[in-house]
């Protein structure tokens, strides 16, 4: 592979391949799951930003922001939409996901280049038959860069690949997300390691490194950018930086002095078919129509606010749930040396707001099952 830095060169193959495949799906429409926002890159105040920039900061700015409309669109070529193996209940509600990039001061130079993850998400529990497991997907999410790390990262022609990783988190692959929606094996009394298990991408994992027989894909076990959050380092489809200087794009780590040439699996698209997106080249025929929503949510204004404090709070059988989430619950890319930092715990306990109200979920006063 030729190493060059800009994420379309990265990504061509991946993307020539998608045309081939949409060209037999010619009746799904596609909906535009994914609202990157970049207006907090361009605009919103940063604290140091005229310190280290000057008056470069415009350039570095407007940089930022294209590369993450960049990498926006390698997960809206391949996400087309919410997939119909989620209960009408959840997908009814679900219309885009928001993700709002920023920049702020994080933790200075090197370390923590960007770190992201949702800030609301809804879920829907099904607990009515033996198999059935919960699903939990994100409503909105926060991209954060950090400022002391950004010409660094423009320097190395790596600010669109640091974006794509963390829109990526940003989307559902992240420790919280995985765990909520079972797709990581329980480790049993605290032996063992942490195991992806699903179906989609277990099995193009197979597919991909040869490794037939295998039962799961090995995940992150250490902490430093969210313990499950990355495929693990050292299995050799992800990790070739010893062989060609070449890396999947959601281990954890990023050497910015030696950029490697960055590619990304199937597995790791695989991996959002796993969450319950209708994704190209996997289960595309799942398409959903767009959710209607509720017209009224979500509507977060505040870190400690029920946006449904007016809502019916009765148990209702949907298992509809909302949360808000702390900025804790994030994974983050690292620099190498940083790739082992510890970082703070968060809760993941879902908020027991209750969406199921018939004004919101009915029609003509019937329900919407």
């Amino acid at each position: 592979m030729q190493k060059c830095h800009h994420l379309k060169k990265y990504f061509g193959l991946a993307l020539l391949s998608l045309v081939v495949a949409l060209s037999g799906a010619q009746n799904l429409k596609a909906v535009d799951v994914i609202d990157v926002d970049v207006t907090p890159v361009l605009v919103a105040p940063v604290p140091g930003i005229a310190a280290l920039f000057g008056p470069e900061e415009a350039a570095i700015r407007q940089e930022l922001a294209a590369a993450c409309e960049e990498a926006e669109a390698i997960w809206d070529e391949r996400i087309v939409g919410y997939s119909t193996a989620l209960p009408n209940a959840l997908r009814l509600q679900l219309t885009s996901l928001r993700i709002t990039c920023e920049i702020l001061p994080l933790d200075g130079f090197n370390g923590t280049l960007a770190q992201a993850g949702p800030t609301a998400i809804l879920g829907s529990s099904r607990t009515m038959a033996v198999g059935q497991t919960d699903n939990v997907l994100p409503l909105a999410a926060t991209v954060t860069f950090d400022v002391s790390d950004l010409q660094q990262l423009s320097d190395a022609g790596l600010l669109a690949t640091v974006a794509a990783h963390e829109i990526c988190h940003a989307i559902g692959f992240g420790g919280f997300l995985l765990d909520q929606n079972q797709l990581v094996a329980p480790i049993v009394g605290g032996v063992g390691i942490r195991q992806y298990v699903g179906d989609f991408a277990l099995n193009t994992f197979r597919q991909e490194s040869g490794e037939t027989l295998t039962g799961f894909i090995p995940i992150q076990q250490f902490p430093g950018g969210g313990i499950g959050g990355h495929w693990d380092l050292f299995v050799p489809l992800f990790n070739m930086l010893d062989v060609n200087n070449s890396q999947e794009l959601m281990i954890p780590f990023i050497d910015v002095d030696n950029p490697p040439d960055v590619f990304i699996t199937e597995t790791t698209f695989a991996l959002f078919a796993d969450l319950g997106y209708a994704v190209t080249g996997f289960n595309e025929d799942t398409i959903a129509p767009p959710g209607t929503g509720t017209g009224k949510w979500p509507k977060v204004i505040g870190s400690n606010v029920n946006p449904f404090a007016q809502n019916n709070p009765n148990a209702n059988p949907n298992g509809l749930n909302f949360a808000l989430l702390s900025g804790e619950t994030q994974a983050f890319m690292s620099t190498k040396e940083a790739a082992t930092k510890v970082e703070t715990g968060t809760s993941t306990e879902i908020d027991p707001y209750n969406l199921r109200n018939l004004r919101w979920t009915g029609r003509n006063g019937s329900a919407r099952e």
